[in-house]
């Protein structure tokens, strides 16, 4: 059935990772474009974790011939954003060594596409940072280290990018704070209204039973 088909892909995918160093270029698109699917795909979590772990062999192997070649850092790039919902808590890791390997050679001058992935990218590594594994914690920090020296060398327009993105990311953090906060606050107050209405209606109780007496 679709386990038993799920489990084999996995299989496969191990396998083609562990052979990416050795391909050609043209094997390592064929490969690429198989992996597609697999990355968009959390319906199976083992599967999707391979196929990351592909995803960032090539990035990592083959990071200028293939991943920051010019007709396909664009397309590898979308990829990473588009998966961005979709990535599984397992494969979170190779998501973020991908990233690493590629930020340095996004084009932060020219490229307003690739200008305007700054905040999401410092969003989701600042999320990650929090991470409960801690490999994958590591793998946040590597990329924000790698964000931030993409940003110094692109001048002016991305770091004022970056700072944007640090300030959303810390007013969201801090919303978020005081939201948990007012919810606390509003939990505490509900358990005292209940506590003194129960009292109160139990001095009426007494009361009564004393007139009644």
């Amino acid at each position: 059935g679709w386990v038993a088909k799920a489990a084999h892909a996995t299989a496969l995918m191990g396998l083609a990772q562990a052979l990416v160093p050795a391909l050609a270029v043209d094997n390592v698109a064929t490969l690429y474009d198989a992996v597609r699917g697999a990355v968009l795909d959390d319906a199976a979590p083992a599967l999707q974790k391979r196929a990351y772990g592909v995803l960032e062999r090539i990035c990592a192997c083959h990071t200028a011939a293939f991943a920051l070649a010019d007709e396909r850092r664009d397309d590898v790039t979308a990829l990473l954003m588009e998966s961005l919902l979709s990535c599984g808590a397992a494969a979170k890791r190779c998501r973020l060594r991908c990233l690493t390997h590629l930020v340095g050679g996004l084009d932060l001058r020219g490229n307003g596409a690739h200008l305007a992935m700054v905040p999401t990218l410092i969003g989701e590594v600042m999320l990650c940072t929090k991470e409960a594994n801690g490999r994958a914690r590591a793998a946040a920090f590597e990329l924000l280290v790698a964000i931030g020296d993409a940003m110094a060398a692109a001048g002016d327009a991305a770091r004022a990018e970056g700072d944007v993105a640090v300030w959303r990311a810390c007013v969201a953090r801090m919303t978020a704070q005081l939201t948990r906060a007012l919810g606390m606050g509003l939990d505490v107050m509900t358990v005292g209204d209940e506590d003194a209405d129960g009292d109160g209606s139990g001095g009426g109780g007494s009361g009564s039973d004393a007139g009644a007496d």
